[in-house]
């Protein structure tokens, strides 16, 4: 409103930081929780990052899903995040379909994507766009 916009717009950008911020909140938790029952079980040796069932996932999550992380690796996040984590108990646990389906995905978002691994304060390892 202090740069003559409507109350309106100003209303509508209030709720839609609101959104960003609960979805946010309700990433970190889940990647915290995934995190702790992941350190407490011996046998997870690293985890791999499992895309949403939403259609469309961003390239950021696409490409991130590729690969597979320690342990010890908070799952890089960023809003509106919808993605999980699958534990890995050795290096024979593989998934050949979801492989092939992320290598299609993969190959049509490094076209158009860099990626880059931010340390936030609040959120942790963040995604962004390079």
């Amino acid at each position: 409103m202090s740069n003559d916009k409507p109350l309106a717009d100003a209303v509508d950008l209030a709720a839609y930081r609101l959104e960003r911020s609960v979805e946010s909140d309700l990433q970190i938790a889940s990647r915290n929780t995934s995190d702790a029952v992941m350190e407490a079980d011996r046998r997870v040796t690293g985890y791999r990052r499992v895309l949403s069932d939403k259609p469309n996932h961003c390239d950021l999550c696409v490409i991130a899903a590729t690969n597979t992380y320690r342990k010890r690796d908070l799952m890089p996040i960023h809003p509106a995040c919808s993605c999980t984590v699958e534990p890995i108990y050795s290096t024979d646990d593989e998934d050949a379909e979801l492989d092939r389906r992320i290598a299609e995905a993969y190959e049509r978002a490094i076209k158009q994507t860099k990626v880059a691994v931010l340390d936030h304060g609040e959120y942790g390892p963040y995604l962004q766009a390079a």
